[in-house]
């Protein structure tokens, strides 16, 4: 399962769910956000969509991993990598959400955790690719605290 896999899986319910997040405020305008993303694999057009919606809820909900929520936290938390991976979100910090969300991630489903990795993955290969050899980031690291 990829990304795009899992976003266009959300039922009506997990959406709902996502874009209930900040107290139910703004829901049907961040569903609607929700749904754009969706259908953009996940990435965010902050210039159309601007920061706040859906991009409040989806932090809001890769921030905690609620149970019986897994799919609901992964499909916020990818879709915050997704767009570290490709520069749109330049507010979270990888290594930050690596430390904060270690243990979230390892109580997701095999699949969802290793969805998860894979982007992790993604978002590495491509810093490396851009950065200096002496100037990338510690991968070994990161992977320990991730896997």
């Amino acid at each position: 399962m990829n990304l795009c896999e899992l976003l266009h899986s959300l039922s009506d319910s997990e959406r709902d769910f996502i874009a209930g997040l900040d107290y139910g405020a703004d829901r049907e305008a961040h569903r609607r956000a929700l749904d754009t993303v969706i259908e953009q694999a996940g990435e965010v057009d902050f210039e159309a969509q601007g920061s706040w919606f859906p991009y409040e809820v989806i932090e809001l909900g890769k921030n905690g991993l609620q149970q019986g929520h897994e799919r609901e936290f992964a499909a916020c938390l990818g879709i915050v990598l997704r767009n570290i991976e490709t520069g749109r979100d330049l507010s979270n910090d990888l290594e930050y959400i690596l430390t904060q969300q270690y243990e979230s991630v390892q109580k997701l489903p095999p699949e969802l955790r290793a969805l998860m990795d894979s982007l992790i993955e993604e978002i590495l290969s491509r810093s490396e690719a851009m950065d200096p050899p002496s100037g990338g980031p510690d991968e070994k690291r990161v992977d320990e605290r991730w896997v």
